[in-house]
C-alpha cells in the first residue's frame, strides 16, 4: 500500500508543479484510493469524511477490543495502548501538516484493507501501525 502512496504522491507532485500550485494532501489520498481500489463502493469525499469521523470519535475502539480479545490480549491490559491510539487519532482531524498526515494516510490504507478484506483485518493493521510494525 505504501508503494501505491508513493506513486500517488509522485503523480500529485508532478501535477502540482505543472499547475503551479502546492501539493494537495487530499489529492494524494484520492489518487492512492482510486489506484488501489478503483471500484470503491462510496465516493472519495465520503471515505475521507468517514475516516475523519472515525478518528475524532475513535469508533474503532470496540473493533480493536474485539481483535485484542480474540488474540488473547486482555482488554484491561491494553487500555493504555488504546488510550494512546485514541489521542493520536484525534490529532488526525487537523490534517494540515506533519505526523497527522502520516497517520491519516494509514487510516485510508485501513479503509482500503477493510473494504477489500474485513474489519478484523483493519483492526490487525491498525494495531501493527501503533506497534510500529506497519509502514
Amino acid at each position: 500500500m505504501m508503494r501505491a502512496h508513493a506513486r500517488a504522491f509522485g503523480r500529485e507532485v508532478a501535477q502540482a508543479r505543472d499547475d503551479g500550485r502546492e501539493v494537495n494532501f487530499l489529492n494524494v489520498m484520492e489518487l492512492m484510493l482510486t489506484d488501489v481500489n478503483p471500484k470503491m463502493d462510496i465516493p472519495f469525499n465520503e471515505v475521507i469524511a468517514r475516516e475523519l469521523e472515525r478518528c475524532s470519535t475513535f469508533s474503532d475502539r470496540k473493533m480493536l477490543v474485539e481483535y485484542l480479545s480474540a488474540n488473547g490480549v486482555d482488554h484491561e491490559a491494553a487500555q493504555d495502548t488504546l488510550d494512546g491510539m485514541e489521542a493520536a487519532l484525534l490529532d488526525c482531524v487537523a490534517l494540515e501538516t506533519g505526523p497527522p498526515r502520516a497517520l491519516f494516510t494509514r487510516m485510508i490504507i485501513a479503509a482500503i484493507i477493510e473494504s477489500q478484506f474485513s474489519s478484523g483485518d483493519r483492526a490487525e493493521y491498525l494495531m501493527e501501525v501503533f506497534r510500529g510494525h506497519a509502514h
